[in-house]
């Protein structure tokens, strides 16, 4: 695996803490209801982002550390820029 895929990892895996953390009552970051479907989808997306951390991190690859992590954060930011477009691109593009 990539650094590319580190960063996609580790993003999904930040939303679903976040996720997680609203559900405990913890943070208010969402709102609304979550169906029993859409947590159990949570906790599977959760293990295997960290899973998939865990194996791209462990992997051996020929990458030297600064440079595979600074694809690990092009990559995370590129989704959340993403994330951000397909959230609020009705409020940009007005046709």
């Amino acid at each position: 695996m990539g650094s590319g895929a580190l960063g996609l990892f580790a993003c999904w895996a930040f939303f679903m803490a976040l996720i997680w953390l609203y559900l405990a009552g913890i943070e208010t970051m969402f709102t609304g209801n979550f169906t029993t479907f859409e947590i159990v989808i949570t906790v599977i997306m959760g293990v295997l982002c960290i899973l998939g951390i865990g194996m791209n991190l462990r992997g051996g690859s020929n990458v030297r550390l600064p440079v595979h992590m600074s694809g690990a954060v092009v990559f995370a930011l590129l989704q959340l820029v993403v994330m951000w477009l397909s959230l609020f691109s009705h409020r940009i593009v007005t046709f």
